[in-house]
């Protein structure tokens, strides 16, 4: 389930802004919300339940990840962009945008690749295979 909220977050955004009208943009940042509501719970359960969790680096990636999904949702990104007083549009600011994205990216890549972790684990275990110490 997770590991397609976290395609989603990858990619979503970029698809809203490449192939949709600007119409659809309440039903894509509704879902972006409800994203942003399960990787909050998600990082809830994970402080309550899994031991050394909080303030370890998997916490951070998915504190991280949780709060670069904020700019995804265009009402968010628009209050914020009109608090800039209209210096969005010059060139060194675009370029800070561009390789923070990259940034942001990459630890949602991280992310993904952690999750696929998890259910290669959850399938060992499942099937009865012997698992090896690793930490999630």
């Amino acid at each position: 389930m997770m590991s397609i909220v976290t395609i989603y977050a990858l990619f979503a955004d970029d698809c809203r802004i490449l192939f949709m009208p600007k119409s659809v943009d309440p039903y894509v940042d509704a879902l972006t919300i409800l994203a942003i509501l399960l990787y909050l719970i998600e990082l809830v359960i994970g402080i309550t339940c899994v031991e050394k969790y909080l303030m370890s680096f998997y916490f951070w990636v998915d504190a991280i990840s949780l709060i670069s999904m904020f700019p995804d949702v265009s009402f968010i990104l628009e209050a914020f962009e009109g608090g800039m007083g209209g210096a969005g549009g010059e060139s060194a600011d675009i370029a800070k945008t561009g390789r923070a994205s990259k940034v942001i990216k990459i630890v949602r890549i991280i992310r993904l690749i952690r999750l696929l972790r998890v259910v290669k684990l959850y399938k060992q275990v499942k099937t009865g295979q012997k698992v090896k110490n690793q930490k999630i």
